[in-house]
């Protein structure tokens, strides 16, 4: 699913085979764009340090390539990443450059590509404020998919104390954060959940399924279902 742009179901009963067939076929009718890369050249002094979100990605000219995959109508790709460098003088100062391009199917696969700079202002001391919260949010998603996916393998390891200390540990952060603990309360009670079933010893390959489940949809910035009793995640910002 990751290396094709595709989605990833977890199907617990037959009875939810019907639906995630509906919504693949309801998507394949509305896609308005295919094959999505981004980009990311950063100025000299600079470099990509990580892509945190999870679309696969390596090195091009220069900077970066994160492959997108397919986006339908009414959706949208967000790209996390983290940028280092030395301290700049003050004043503003270009940090990277961006470009997105795909294949836009309504125009015949017209390939169609788009560029942007991003330039900050300098300061030798740090300026007033709260940090912005869609930033903020995304990197608070990035992050507990992050201790759950290392929590999927100190499970299977048989190291169940560490898998739940690891989610704890995780929930606990996201709680402490105002926006993460507003918009992303299913991802939280979905990290206690799992951290009181590993308490019990509780790992079956059901149990092993629906944790992927949950990883793979936050990292791709996708809600997950919560028809017929499946995984809440980011139910709050859904609402």
């Amino acid at each position: 699913a990751h290396a094709g742009g595709g989605n990833f179901h977890y199907i617990r009963t037959s009875d939810d085979v019907p639906a995630a067939f509906e919504k693949e076929v309801g998507e394949a009718l509305s896609v308005w764009a295919q094959n999505v890369v981004f980009t990311l050249a950063p100025a000299g002094g600079f470099e990509v340090a990580e892509i945190l979100s999870g679309f696969p990605h390596g090195a091009a000219d220069g900077g970066v390539e994160a492959f997108a995959g397919d986006v339908y109508a009414g959706d949208s790709r967000k790209l996390l990443a983290r940028i280092s460098g030395e301290p700049a003088e003050p004043g503003a100062r270009t940090v990277l450059n961006a470009r997105v391009e795909c294949d836009i199917v309504e125009r015949g696969h017209e390939h169609g590509a788009s560029s942007l700079g991003l330039e900050l202002e300098f300061a030798r001391e740090a300026a007033a404020g709260a940090p912005d919260d869609a930033v903020a949010l995304e990197i608070g998603l990035m992050k507990s998919a992050r201790a759950r996916q290392k929590a999927i393998a100190l499970a299977d390891a048989g190291d169940f104390a560490s898998a739940k200390q690891v989610l704890d540990d995780a929930a606990s952060e996201m709680e402490k954060r105002r926006i993460c603990a507003a918009r992303l309360g299913g991802e939280i009670r979905e990290m206690k959940r799992f951290a009181a079933a590993f308490a019990e010893r509780q790992w079956t390959a059901d149990s092993r399924k629906s944790l992927s489940a949950s990883v793979f949809l936050s990292r791709s910035g996708k809600l997950m279902s919560t028809r017929k009793g499946l995984i809440e995640t980011r139910i709050d910002e859904d609402k």
